[in-house]
């Protein structure tokens, strides 16, 4: 037996992506955290064995330490053949994100592998050019084979392919976890739901062999709309018009100058913490155009006349000739 062999025939790998909870989103660098349990089943002809031939033993663990396994001393001391299955779109690569875990083999060759650990995610967000008040965002996850294609290793859904904690009503209820610990309580965003589909691909490189991907898409739900009103809407609004204010001062008021130059100040230092949370994108968002108002608003106190011309009348000449 040779670990490193898939089994002749080929394996049907059914995967299950478990959503624990959502532990981030990064809508500036596009990145999304989750806590997941990553689950994978499969069968593998060559692990069949009789229970009466080993005292009615029907199923065992074997040592998976894997391809997949981040330190280096235990590269290779895998027992069994495990799948080429990761996401394509990950930050970190599996090796350093889920924690190695043992396979639970039964005697008519069915293997069975789940590991927890967290996803970090690179997002191709849909719905960002609303933000904040993009209350649902979907990011997309291919999970697929990497060096088998679906001639060797064919991929499928176990138990529908997914499971969370979802926060709406009309999913699934089959799919909701029950774990107390599950989900998530005073953070920024929720599972809104969860769906999965098996696509074949084609690659130039690889001829006309297909290559079975499944595609994930998360859809999380934000729910600190209030936080970002307070940060990003009312600030720039309130400096829009305290900068019209400024033309209804009397030119008199010497204060009326210093009063436009804070807004500009107030205005530039308003905008370097907002660009800290603002995706950085070629799209036009409605909040930076908001920004920009702001902005030219108090840049016209800027060019407010610094002084101002007060009529006086000609003093008298006087002649004084000496006696």
């Amino acid at each position: 037996y040779d670990p490193l062999v898939p089994p002749t025939a080929g394996a049907d790998v059914l995967v299950n992506l478990r959503v624990f909870k959502v532990v981030g989103v990064s809508a500036a660098s596009s990145h999304m955290l989750l806590k997941v349990w990553f689950r994978q089943s499969w069968t593998d002809p060559r692990l069949v064995w009789s229970p009466g031939d080993y005292d009615n033993v029907t199923s065992a663990y074997f040592r998976a330490a894997s391809r997949y396994d981040g330190a280096s001393n235990n590269r290779g001391v895998n027992e069994i053949w495990l799948p080429d299955i990761r996401p394509y779109n990950l930050g970190e690569g599996f090796e350093d994100t889920l924690q190695p875990s043992d396979v639970l083999v039964n005697h008519t060759g069915g293997a069975f592998w789940s590991r927890p650990g967290v996803m970090d995610v690179l997002c191709k967000f849909d719905g960002l050019a609303r933000f904040p008040f993009d209350h649902k965002l979907t990011c997309p996850i291919d999970v697929g084979g990497w060096m088998l294609d679906g001639q060797r290793q064919r991929v499928g859904l176990l138990d529908g392919g997914y499971e969370g904690d979802f926060v709406e009503d009309d999913v699934d209820s089959s799919a909701t976890l029950v774990e107390a610990s599950a989900g998530s309580s005073f953070t920024e965003w929720d599972l809104l739901s969860l769906s999965a589909v098996v696509r074949n691909l084609t690659y130039v490189c690889c001829g006309d062999d297909p290559w079975p991907v499944v595609l994930y898409e998360v859809t999380i739900r934000r729910n600190a709309s209030f936080f970002y009103f307070y940060v990003l809407i009312f600030p720039p609004t309130t400096l829009a018009i305290l900068a019209i204010s400024v033309f209804f001062v009397s030119p008199a008021v010497g204060e009326r100058l210093s009063f436009g130059v804070t807004l500009v100040v107030a205005s530039q230092f308003g905008k370097l913490v907002v660009m800290q949370l603002m995706p950085i994108c070629s799209e036009l968002l409605w909040v930076r155009l908001l920004l920009n108002i702001s902005e030219l608003s108090g840049d016209t106190t800027r060019d407010m006349p610094r002084t101002c011309a007060v009529p006086t009348r000609p003093r008298p000449r006087l002649d004084l000739q000496c006696a």
